[in-house]
């Protein structure tokens, strides 16, 4: 049930990351990717 209520965050992330790739530049986007990554892999390490 609780993947459920993370549907609609997802659904707007697809859309929301199709937008940014059009609008962004590449070598941004690409750092934006490695900044996301590595803050998530922190969260899983520490929280």
């Amino acid at each position: 049930m609780d993947n459920l209520k993370m549907l609609p965050a997802v659904v707007l992330g697809i859309f929301g990351g199709k937008w940014l790739v059009g609008k962004v530049p590449q070598a941004t986007f690409e750092w934006m990717i490695v900044v996301f990554s590595t803050l998530a892999g922190l969260r899983l390490i520490f929280w």
